[in-house]
């Protein structure tokens, strides 16, 4: 769960061994609050590969996605997926721990269908414990202050 002046975003997976569940939500002020959300079942191959199937809504455009992920070197997780009307989605993530209570988190998000855009957010937090961290989160829009809680 993160919180800043400028973004609002829940993220949340139910795992058994070969199975996922994970949900996504998040709200993003950019001229206004637009709200966007995930939800996706992955299917595990192997440590590295996974089949996707799910949903997205962005912007009031809600659409059925099927796809692969991978774990690429360096930690990069990966998701290819197409939606039901034949477009393209990209997205990347790492997490980066530069000291023991410092770590930045990156997503980049590609989408071919113009009118969605893309998406690019990055964090900078300071995190004393698992639970919590404090620092800035960069969007592609502004810059915020903000708090995540993990459990």
């Amino acid at each position: 769960l993160q919180a800043a002046t400028n973004i609002v975003e829940g993220r949340y997976k139910f795992t058994q061994t070969w199975n996922e569940f994970e949900l996504k939500a998040e709200s993003r002020k950019d001229d206004e609050w637009k709200g966007e959300g995930d939800l996706f079942y992955r299917r595990w191959f192997d440590k590295y590969t996974s089949l996707i199937a799910g949903g997205s809504s962005v912007h009031e455009d809600t659409r059925g996605e099927i796809g692969v992920g991978y774990i690429l070197p360096l930690l990069i997780e990966s998701k290819l997926l197409v939606d039901h009307k034949g477009k393209l989605r990209v997205d990347l993530e790492k997490r980066f721990q530069w000291t023991g209570n410092i770590f930045t988190d990156v997503e980049y998000t590609w989408r071919q269908d113009t009118h969605l855009g893309d998406e690019f957010a990055a964090t900078l937090m300071y995190a004393k414990n698992w639970n919590w961290a404090a620092g800035l989160r960069y969007t592609s829009y502004s810059v915020g202050a903000g708090f995540q809680y993990r459990f």
